[in-house]
Order: structure tokens, then sequence, then C-alpha cells
């Protein structure tokens, strides 16, 4: 059963996939700027902007780790050193060489997707090989993002 929604954080892989069986799916920003995974946060956090968080976090990410933890429930994160350890790798990973929070390239859009097609790693509804490329510059807008200064 498939469910609507106006907004999700997904990965690269799963985007190109389900552009293959023609789901009007498009990347809106680029979390990292290097594919590693997702992140999710609570309305009720007072960060109210997925950018303003990433860009804090790039900057402090320490603090960062401070409030990432204080904000989830008693004994979500077991391991508090693993999470300051990914926060350490992931705060480099949020701009790396990028102007603004969240920019994307057809460039980041071809390389992988195309790497995913060539190795018939992208599937139809049938799960058979796509045997056309898919259209990489359809995958990605950066119209929906802060504007850059």
């Amino acid at each position: 059963m498939w469910h609507k929604a106006q907004f999700g954080i997904s990965y690269s892989e799963s985007l190109v996939q389900n552009r293959a069986l023609n789901l009007p799916l498009v990347s809106v920003a680029g979390i990292f700027q290097h594919n590693t995974s997702g992140l999710v946060t609570l309305k009720s956090s007072g960060l109210d902007s997925i950018a303003k968080l990433d860009t804090y976090a790039a900057e402090h990410p320490e603090e960062a780790v401070k409030i990432l933890i204080a904000s989830a429930p008693k004994g979500t994160f077991p391991n508090l050193k693993e999470i300051e350890t990914s926060q350490e790798y992931n705060s480099s990973q949020y701009l790396d060489g990028s102007k603004c929070w969240g920019e994307q390239t057809l460039q980041m859009w071809t390389n992988y997707p195309r790497f995913m097609y060539t190795h018939q790693a992208v599937l139809d509804a049938a799960g058979k090989p796509i045997t056309t490329q898919p259209n990489y510059a359809a995958s990605f807008t950066d119209s929906l993002l802060p504007v850059c200064k």
C-alpha cells in the first residue's frame, strides 16, 4: 500500500529505483554531500529547519550532539560515545565543498545512479533491469533550498 507524503528523507538508491517505477519523486536537498544516511528531527525540538540543523551541526558538532542527546527520550542512545563519533564524522559531510547546505549537482545525481544503471541494479516493476538510462536531471531540484549567501 502506498501512502502520499509531501516530504520524506531517503537515500539516492531508493530514489533512483522508485523513479524507475515511475513514481514522481524528486530530491530537494542533499543532506550530506556524499551518500551516507538520512537524518530526522522532531518539530517539537525547536529545530524547525533541516538546513538550520545541518548548518549548525557542521559549525558546532559538539553542541549539536548535546542538543540531540538532550532532546531524545532517556535511554535512546545507550552508547553516547558512538553518537559523538558519528557527529564528528558527519559534521564534515554536511557542506563538504558546497557553498550552502543541501546543494546538489547533476554530477552528484549522475555518477552513482549511472553506476547502478550500468550494473543492472535499477529494476522495473517486473523486477527486470531497466533498458533506458534514467533522466538524471529530473532526479533533483535545488529550487526549494534557502537562498545561499
